[in-house]
């Protein structure tokens, strides 16, 4: 029995269309087939194959728009810490000042600091890995790691906003390699807390 020839995927339905609307305008008329069903034919081709190119550009479009929107967002983030910084050593600043410019955060009893612990998640997008966590009021995080054979945690680098992206190569890319990760909050220019769950990842 023949299988299917309708491809499944959208992508090979793609190239499929591309080819028959390209050549069943040569063999159609050979066959006997009426030109305006051919017509209609390449028509409803035409519109998925469309359809399927725009929706690839939206796509890409939004990927781009969210990317754009991350680095913003950091920017923002960074600027509003910079300038609030500098609002603080004013002479003039007052706490009223502070509190109606929405610069000052909600306090956090030194229990709780001694205590709270970052939380970690990972996606890995085929390039590099996406570490997920939440700030929970303080500046951020210090990520540390450790790969492969390695014994030791290396220190990664701070981040003062979710997600922290390990773009580093794999030390034998022939093979798919284990990458641990733990966090601590840092605060002001000091680590505060406990250190974060063990995050386990597989590098494929």
């Amino acid at each position: 029995m023949k299988s299917n020839f309708i491809p499944r995927r959208d992508g090979d339905l793609y190239t499929l269309e591309g080819n028959f609307s390209r050549k069943i305008v040569i063999h159609g008329p050979a066959l006997g087939l009426d030109a305006d069903e051919i017509a209609e034919s390449v028509a409803i081709l035409e519109r998925h194959m469309n359809a399927y190119s725009g929706m690839n550009s939206k796509k890409a479009e939004s990927k781009s728009a969210t990317e754009l929107n991350l680095q913003e967002s950091r920017n923002a983030k960074n600027e509003l810490r910079r300038i609030a910084k500098k609002i603080k050593a004013c002479k003039k600043y007052t706490p009223a000042i502070g509190d109606d410019l929405s610069i000052i955060g909600p306090d956090v009893p030194e229990q709780a600091l001694a205590t709270m612990k970052p939380s970690l998640s990972a996606v890995y997008n085929g390039n590099e890995l996406v570490i997920k966590f939440r700030k929970n009021g303080t500046s951020g995080v210090n990520i540390y790691s450790r790969r492969g054979s390695e014994t030791d945690y290396a220190f990664l680098g701070f981040d003062a906003s979710s997600p922290y992206i390990d773009a580093r190569v794999k030390l034998d890319t022939s093979r798919p390699e284990a990458r641990e990760y733990y966090a601590m909050f840092i605060d002001g220019d000091k680590e505060i807390g406990q250190p974060s769950d063990t995050l386990k990842v597989i590098v494929p």
